[in-house]
């Protein structure tokens, strides 16, 4: 029997995430309770100690066989925008589906829509080509 399908699965072929930690300190956090669980943090306090992971954020995508969740251990903030723009202008440059995951800032969503809008290519602002 095919064991069933749950979790990120659920809705994408692949998760990506450009930050470890994230500020909110949400009561249900899930990634939390799994960087707890797996030792990559010591304290449930550590996890809002974010930190960009910059392989992550120049990375040049593939093409994914389905749908790309982005991101699912954090949030997209003002304070880590520009590289979460980034991820998602390399996931779209690679010609992915991508399904966005944020609370919903106002100024992160308008900016994200911009990206969006460009098919992944650079849109106002843009970023430094490079780490």
């Amino acid at each position: 029997m095919k064991k069933p399908i749950s979790g990120t699965k659920e809705w994408s072929v692949a998760s990506v995430n450009c930050l470890t930690g994230c500020e909110h300190a949400c009561r249900y956090c899930y990634a939390r309770e799994q960087a707890l669980r797996f030792k990559r943090i010591a304290t449930a306090a550590d996890w809002q100690d974010t930190a960009i992971r910059a392989a992550e954020v120049w990375k040049k995508r593939k093409k994914y066989d389905g749908r790309v969740m982005f991101p699912t251990t954090h949030d997209i903030t003002p304070t880590y925008l520009e590289p979460c723009r980034r991820v998602l202008e390399n996931l779209l440059l690679a010609g992915n589906d991508v399904l966005i995951v944020t609370k919903a800032n106002a100024h992160c969503v308008n900016t994200l829509c911009l990206v969006l809008a460009h098919g992944g290519r650079k849109s106002s602002g843009g970023l430094p080509s490079g780490p």
